[in-house]
């Protein structure tokens, strides 16, 4: 996409009510050309998915992006994989997540938080008790980020999936990552924590699978009963 088609669709979605997914996805999208789309998005209503992953968004156009997650937000899903975000793209997200309620599924697979951008996004999920779905997969975090993971998974009550794989947070060391283990357990929320390829261990990873299966088929089997007992007090009724 070129600026002014980036200005076109900019004038575009300030005027549409109906439009609800936004793919822009592999459209060569800049720092200069994201914030052109952002300036359109700023007052809409409609758009609850934004995809911009594969493109070359860096810091200053993740700014733009999380000004539209404020208090109004409707944005319920934000891809921005494999894009070239860094520190403070990250710390921006975060600055937003603090006060967002919208934001269900965020994305952020395959970019350069690096350990303090991590740690950032991780420790204001202790805050935003709305997000689902998160994504933080190959982003060069380790010790610092580790400790924050664990910690946030006490405090947590929302969060169902996170993917965290290519990260390095076994350099933490052995008792961090049996921190990150106990944490899981007492997580109430959490049915996926994908951690291949994190050199936590394969005793903790392999504990870790084994409580979340556990949990993922208890909650299934209280489902079953639950749905059963309705059954059975409607054919009564």
């Amino acid at each position: 996409m070129k600026l002014s088609d980036c200005r076109s669709l900019a004038k575009c979605l300030e005027r549409t009510e109906t439009l609800t997914y936004l793919d822009l996805r592999s459209n060569m999208l800049d720092d200069d050309r994201v914030r052109m789309v952002a300036s359109g998005l700023v007052d809409n209503l409609s758009v609850t998915h934004l995809d911009l992953s594969h493109n070359r968004i860096a810091d200053r156009g993740v700014r733009a992006i999380a000004k539209l997650l404020d208090s109004r937000s409707v944005l319920t899903s934000l891809n921005l994989s494999d894009n070239a975000i860094h520190t403070e793209g990250g710390r921006a997200l975060a600055r937003a997540l603090r006060s967002n309620v919208a934001l269900l599924d965020l994305r952020l697979r395959l970019n350069r938080l690096g350990d303090e951008g991590g740690r950032a996004i991780l420790d204001v999920l202790k805050v935003n008790q709305n997000l689902v779905r998160l994504n933080l997969a190959a982003n060069s975090m380790g010790a610092v980020s580790a400790s924050s993971l664990a910690a946030m998974l006490r405090e947590n009550g929302s969060l169902r999936e996170i993917v965290l794989t290519s990260n390095d947070l076994g350099v933490a060391g052995e008792e961090v990552c049996r921190d990150i283990r106990d944490a899981v357990e007492e997580s109430k929320s959490l049915e996926v924590l994908d951690v291949r390829s994190c050199n936590l261990g394969l005793e903790v990873e392999a504990a870790i699978t084994e409580t979340l299966h556990a949990r993922v088929d208890s909650q299934e089997m209280a489902n079953i009963v639950k749905d059963a007992r309705g059954r059975a007090t409607a054919s009564g009724a």
